[in-house]
């Protein structure tokens, strides 16, 4: 696929801690349509399919994301339905941001976003919750 970088697959995932936060963002989301639907006449069965909709798209978040840190490469994966693997040269980038909202700081999470310049416009990747030893790893490689 790309010569000048070998890599077998991404060697660093989300903790196990993070699983949670992944969850309660699709459930509460989905709830919110659920109770929407809640009004429809024969659809109230359907309610409880709806929120095992939302488990499952967290869980497929989950598990696709994650990084591996190479020489002169950072490697970072993330996505919910389509995953989407982004291998980013140290000198493409042109920014890198750790960011901890007070929900991650209290389980010890971070998001990194990447920014590369593509074209004329920026490109920036994401990847949430992470291990926030990971996150600071990534940032200090960078600098």
């Amino acid at each position: 696929f790309i010569p000048s970088i070998n890599y077998d697959e991404i060697s660093n995932r989300a903790p196990k801690r993070a699983r949670k936060t992944y969850y309660s963002r699709m459930i509460i989301t989905f709830l919110l349509i659920a109770s929407g639907l809640l009004f429809l006449p024969f659809i109230h069965f359907w309610v409880y399919g709806i929120v095992l909709i939302g488990i499952f798209i967290g869980e497929l978040g989950f598990r696709n994301a994650g990084y591996t840190l190479l020489d002169r490469t950072v490697i970072i994966q993330a996505g919910y339905f389509s995953r989407t693997t982004a291998i980013l040269p140290k000198e493409r980038i042109q920014v890198l941001i750790g960011e901890q909202s007070f929900l991650q700081k209290r389980v010890k999470l971070k998001s990194i976003y990447i920014t590369i310049l593509s074209s004329q416009f920026g490109r920036t990747y994401q990847v949430r919750h992470l291990d926030e030893k990971d996150v600071n790893r990534m940032i200090g490689w960078f600098s």
